[in-house]
């Protein structure tokens, strides 16, 4: 469960034992009831979740390609890996912040871009990702991502506590 909620926290996917669980035959060990609830966050909520957060993540990768292009007027190779790094920040958006680690680079690409660009309208790496992340939390895909992480949550408590009946019924 715990995998689940942190996967739906940032970008990347979390390795569960729900496969190996389900691989390995074991699977009938635990109450049908609580099957049924971990098979339906898994199978349906979480891969729900996941195409969500994929498609949200590609669409603004795409916007903010877009945005950076049409102020750009000279392109290099260098400043090819700059956007492309800048245009990546797409999958941060739904976290509200990029890894501390990350931000130098973050800034370095923004400015090269921005220096090669005419009428920038951000002056900073922040003040650009800033301007992302409230268009981004505005967006009616976001909401219904936020909709199904809620439901996974929810979810989660229900299991949480099916397991604890589950383990106070058996002591």
């Amino acid at each position: 469960m715990y995998a689940v909620l942190k996967r739906m926290e940032g970008p990347f996917r979390t390795v569960s034992e729900y496969p190996r669980i389900k691989k390995e035959h074991i699977w009938y060990m635990i109450p049908r009831k609580l099957r049924k609830n971990i098979e339906k966050l898994y199978d349906d909520t979480a891969k729900e979740y996941d195409k969500r957060l994929m498609e949200i993540g590609s669409k603004y990768r795409k916007n903010i390609e877009q945005e950076l292009l049409r102020s750009l007027h000279a392109q290099t190779s260098t400043t090819n890996a700059s956007l492309s790094f800048l245009c990546g920040s797409a999958f941060w958006l739904p976290s509200g912040k990029v890894p501390e680690q990350s931000e130098a680079e973050f800034e370095r690409s923004f400015q090269e871009i921005k220096n090669l660009s005419e009428n920038s309208a951000h002056s900073t790496w922040q003040e650009f990702f800033d301007y992302w992340k409230v268009r981004f939390q505005s967006d009616k895909d976001y909401e219904r991502l936020v909709a199904i992480r809620n439901d996974a949550l929810l979810q989660i408590q229900h299991i949480k506590s099916e397991v604890g009946r589950d383990l106070d019924a058996q002591t």
